[in-house]
């Protein structure tokens, strides 16, 4: 298939599919960002209408919170038979002054339509009306139980739900509690506020309701507490009291389980097939709940003109795109085709080929690139001849290499071989030492076995006991089981000639050298211990800076340089949790500490030294950013 095939498909998959996907998401998306907003307003208009009611209903507990604790209600409840014509043990005139005062509740606040007092002991009594419903009737009710478990906290009654209270046809809101003695908290008797419906006429009206909505309190039965009228969603106006549709009911029960103020929605449909918006938000009263009904007309009215906007601009971007196809795919098309052609005669060999264009663009900065691309492989192809000769040479020159050390071992036994004949024990042992030196030290494995290092440290502390005349004793102590594991090679010899040099050699008595090896959480440590004279505090400083910056290659000749490049040598293998550690004290001797991983194996150490050369120079880069 070719380029302008392949940019025709491209452009109808890649450009004109995903503006036509582009508009029907967006509409999609519009639409259901458009409901959650929408739901979003009305949870928030009822949630404001719940502090409204709040407000109207908080008056009548108020009062309530007042009334039971008088001293006139107090002794009407108190007192046996208080209502009866001849209580026995109470003045009439105080009867008749408390009953008074029980009679002026019902003036203090406009909202109250009747007060129902029933004494636990004795026959109730009704304020502003003459129906005193019966007190065994109410404790059959459903919400009496709840009423005993507020435990004189109030509770809320809505239409339909508080017959047994209401004393009345006229819907009523009702405010239920238990008083109690305010001495011994012994429950007195039952106090009711009926409440006019007129009082929650203010807790509906919102600036931010949406035009045609409609607003409802229920409770978790379905019954509606109040209509505030507007679409009817199982109706005409003044459904207070009725029965809340099937699927409202279960919405309601969904709201009940989540618990707390989640809002939750839902689309309705009406008796009249109107598609309707439902949002139901928890009261804070216990057991009520707001709901809105917003028809879904008056959200998808702005959807049409969108939906309108949205086809107008895909065809605009068609035909945008065809502009685009014509004026500029066509000569990228053909200049990547002409270069595809100078490439094939590239492959086979031509590299005096050069691709012409004219223009400024992209497209002539290909060409250009390919032209210098061509021209940097000729002169590559040139530089790898040149570096193939160069290899060679460099293999031949370590193959005579590997001449001279097999030379000086050769040289070293012939001396050994003249010391025996001589009887001479101790050049014997010396060259034999050395031998075993030379041969560890110039291996070509960078790990050995802890016991090719020991051997090692073995050898040079022999050597250095002639160079010293036995002036110094050394003990060498390392776990067995460490014998076996891989080390750096060439970690321990620096820090003992370190040792003898700047600590041993300075005392007239001579010295002594311990070398101890142990394993601690997966972590070798080798401990170099001496008793000179320490190192000075001056000296310690440099060594510690000198190793915090990582310039142990320079200043060769001073003093640590042998430490230092151990040092380093295990932080750019294992990362920064090995190294060289030292302790020392001024006439109490120095010990060095060296930290390394346990390596069982050549291929762990591998694996740890490339996970810690991008630490190590992830760090440096840091340094030096």
């Amino acid at each position: 298939m070719k380029l302008r095939t392949k940019f025709s498909i491209g452009i109808s998959v890649l450009i004109v599919l995903p503006l036509l996907l582009l508009a029907i998401v967006t509409y999609t998306v519009f639409t259901s960002v458009m409901e959650r907003k929408v739901t979003e307003n009305a949870a928030n208009v009822l949630l404001e209408m719940d502090r409204r009611l709040l407000s109207a209903l908080g008056e009548i507990d108020a009062l309530s919170d007042v009334a039971v604790v008088q001293n006139d209600v107090q002794t009407a409840l108190r007192t046996p038979n208080f209502f009866t014509p001849n209580p026995p043990g109470m003045d009439a005139r105080e009867k008749r002054r408390i009953e008074a005062r029980l009679n002026m509740l019902l003036f203090t606040n406009h909202k109250v339509q009747s007060i129902l007092l029933y004494p636990f002991q004795g026959v109730g009594h009704p304020i502003g009306t003459s129906r005193l419903p019966d007190l065994a009737e109410i404790r059959k009710a459903d919400w009496y139980a709840v009423v005993e478990s507020e435990a004189g906290r109030p509770v809320w009654l809505g239409p339909g739900e508080n017959a047994a209270v209401a004393g009345t046809e006229a819907p009523l809101l009702s405010h239920v509690r238990i008083v109690k003695d305010y001495h011994s908290l012994q429950d007195l008797g039952l106090l009711v506020f009926n409440v006019k419906l007129s009082a929650l006429d203010t807790v509906f009206v919102h600036p931010n309701a949406v035009p045609g909505s409609r607003y409802l309190l229920a409770n978790k039965d379905g019954i509606v507490l109040y209509d505030g009228g507007g679409v009817p969603p199982i109706g005409s106006r003044g459904e207070t009291g009725r029965q809340l549709a099937t699927p409202l009911v279960n919405l309601l029960r969904s709201a009940s389980a989540e618990g707390g103020l989640k809002a939750e929605r839902a689309d309705f449909t009406g008796p009249e097939g109107e598609k309707q918006l439902v949002t139901v938000v928890p009261s804070a009263i216990r057991g009520w709940y707001f709901l809105s009904f917003i028809p879904k007309s008056s959200i998808t009215g702005e959807f049409q003109r969108i939906r309108n906007v949205t086809i107008l601009l895909l065809l605009l971007s068609l035909l945008a795109v065809l502009l685009f196809d014509r004026l500029f795919v066509s000569r990228v098309v053909r200049t990547i085709s002409h270069v595809a052609r100078l490439m094939q005669r590239v492959e086979k060999g031509d590299f005096l080929i050069k691709a012409n264009t004219t223009g400024n663009d992209e497209a002539s900065a290909l060409v250009h690139g390919f032209n210098r691309m061509v021209r940097q492989i000729e002169r590559l192809l040139l530089d790898v001849s040149v570096e193939s000769r160069r290899k060679q040479r460099a293999e031949w020159a370590a193959l005579q290499a590997q001449i001279q050390p097999h030379f000086m071992y050769n040289t070293l036994e012939s001396i050994n071989s003249l010391a025996v004949l001589q009887g001479n024990r101790e050049i014997s042992r010396m060259v034999i030492a050395l031998g075993k030196l030379l041969r560890i030290a110039m291996s070509g494995e960078d790990l050995i076995q802890v016991r090719q290092e020991l051997e090692h440290i073995r050898s040079y502390l022999a050597i250095q006991k002639f160079r010293y005349r036995d002036k110094f004793e050394f003990a060498i102590e390392v776990d067995p089981a460490l014998e076996s594991a891989y080390t750096p090679k060439l970690i321990l010899q620096p820090l003992a000639e370190n040792a003898l040099v700047h600590g041993i050699e300075h005392r007239p008595e001579g010295g002594r050298l311990n070398i101890v090896g142990r394993l601690e959480q997966g972590w070798i440590h080798f401990l170099v211990t001496d008793n000179g004279p320490g190192i000075p505090e001056d000296t310690l400083r440099e060594i510690h800076e000198r190793a915090l910056y990582g310039d142990w290659l320079e200043g060769r000749g001073k003093r640590g340089i042998g430490l230092l490049n151990v040092h380093w040598r295990l932080r750019m293998r294992f990362g920064d949790q090995a190294g060289v550690m030292i302790g020392t004290a001024p006439g109490y001797g120095t010990t060095v500490r060296i930290r390394i991983p346990l390596l069982r194996t050549r291929t762990a150490g591998a694996a740890d030294e490339a996970a810690a050369d991008s630490a190590f120079y992830a760090g440096k880069e840091g340094k030096t950013g």
